[in-house]
């Protein structure tokens, strides 16, 4: 499993793809450099084996845009856990 996100830098949304070689639950978040979990973007949703896609919008779980910086994506998965880091700007 790896993520892959684009585009970087990011002005808005961004799209979050990675492949499943088995099927199982799967969370992913964003995370801010201090490790603060900003948004929810899957939360144990069960997914097949395969290619998949998530568009993150740029905001916090309470609907907020995000100030610019760097920040992470982690999923954790049937595969294992991967993180990839991100660049926003506004």
């Amino acid at each position: 499993m790896r993520l892959q996100v684009a585009p970087v830098p990011n002005r808005g949304e961004q799209r979050i793809e990675f492949g499943l070689s088995q099927g199982g639950a799967v969370d992913l978040a964003v995370f801010d450099v201090a490790g603060r979990r900003i948004r929810v973007l899957l939360d144990g949703t069960l997914l097949g084996p395969g290619r998949h896609g998530v568009t993150w919008d740029g905001r916090d779980d309470r609907g907020h845009r995000i100030a610019s910086g760097v920040y992470f994506h982690r999923i954790e998965g049937p595969d294992g856990t991967h993180i990839a880091r991100t660049v926003v700007r506004k």
